[in-house]
């Protein structure tokens, strides 16, 4: 395993790497990644409940939310901005490309909502749908617009969708560190369900 993981590493020397070793392993873990230049990070916080009934978001004003499916040049920008602006100095978080986002927009159970005022997008969430299960991807929100109500105005319009396709859970995850994400999804939690944080190692890419 190290001979392979030193061969890889070498080969692409700015890959970037993230290593979600087991609980149990933590220990026998955290002095072979270090070897190889990987980084204790915060860990994540996974959540997964049950989806019942799902109540109204408290009001938002002035802000709505639209499905989405690519196909605007304008949007997809405007998209793409807001992905980068959010997940800025996020160095572990891959880029999104303008073809990537084609290709995810695309993809049969996946599904793009934005939070819009009036025609501007200021938020947006991505999630899949896949059998009796929604997978949240992402969720942000712009910074000018946190404390509006819009974060959870997404989240529950992703319940609502996810129920009317016949999904039974809804899981969802973020940084243990980021207290403010944390917060959202257990508040805005639709079912019982549960936690547990998974221990996470960054082998960051050095830029050029």
């Amino acid at each position: 395993m190290r001979q392979v993981l030193a061969r890889a590493l070498a080969a692409v020397p700015r890959l970037r790497v993230v290593a979600y070793p087991d609980a149990e392993d933590l220990a026998a873990a955290r002095p072979f990644l270090s070897g190889f230049g990987f980084v204790e990070t915060a860990g994540i916080r996974s959540y997964r409940a049950e989806l019942v009934e799902v109540p109204e978001a408290a009001p938002a004003a002035g802000l709505s939310v639209r499905a989405y499916r690519g196909g605007d040049a304008g949007l997809d920008d405007a998209v793409l901005a807001l992905y980068r602006r959010g997940f800025r100095g996020h160095e572990s978080v891959p880029e999104l490309t303008p073809a990537a986002l084609t290709r995810q927009l695309s993809l049969p159970d996946w599904r793009c909502l934005l939070l819009l005022e009036g025609e501007r997008p200021v938020g947006l969430a991505t999630f899949s749908l896949a059998g009796a299960l929604c997978s949240v991807d992402f969720l942000l929100v712009a910074r000018s617009h946190w404390g509006s109500g819009g974060a959870e105005l997404l989240v529950r319009s992703i319940q609502r969708l996810a129920i009317e396709v016949g999904c039974r859970e809804i899981a969802s995850a973020a940084a243990a560190s980021n207290r403010a994400s944390c917060a959202l999804i257990e508040r805005t939690a639709p079912g019982p369900g549960r936690s547990w944080v998974t221990p996470r190692f960054t082998r960051l890419c050095r830029r050029p």
